[in-house]
């Protein structure tokens, strides 16, 4: 495997293949101009996978003071079960940390198990449950999450 994570600057990440991916994840995927949105507001960052020059992979967040929120996060089907997922969440983890970060939140659908399974590997507990959250995706609900970080 040979992927390279890195920062994905807001003028140069190439949004339209972050909601080529999107699509590819999830029922309602995001369109390009919805990330452009995000990607420039304060706060909102985005790292992204690489495998010879080409977006695998990516994981959107939002930092404010000390919280952040993974806002979507997602990986290629083609390029999936090769650890690009862990990967991501791990260096997410330390750019969170360097930047201040105490805490991480983040909403999973409940049929998602594998991310689930990702996140509770990572450290992630379990807070609530939103009802029918996921209209896109049979009114699935929603799994709150969150990791407490350590600062040393």
């Amino acid at each position: 495997m040979n992927i390279k994570i890195h920062r994905a600057s807001q003028h140069l990440v190439k949004t339209e293949r972050l909601a080529e991916i999107h699509a590819a994840c999830f029922p309602k995927g995001w369109q390009a101009l919805e990330f452009q949105l995000l990607l420039a507001s304060a706060g909102s960052f985005c790292l992204v996978a690489e495998e010879e020059g080409h977006i695998v992979g990516f994981i959107l967040l939002r930092l404010t003071i000390d919280e952040c929120e993974i806002l979507t996060f997602a990986v290629d089907p083609t390029h999936q079960r090769r650890k690009i997922g862990s990967v991501l969440l791990a260096s997410a983890v330390e750019e969170i940390e360097e930047r201040g970060g105490a805490k991480i939140f983040l909403e999973v659908s409940d049929k998602n198990e594998a991310a689930i399974a990702l996140y509770t590997k990572a450290g992630f507990s379990r807070l609530s449950v939103r009802k029918a959250y996921y209209a896109g995706d049979g009114n699935a609900d929603a799994i709150v999450m969150s990791l407490e970080l350590v600062s040393e």
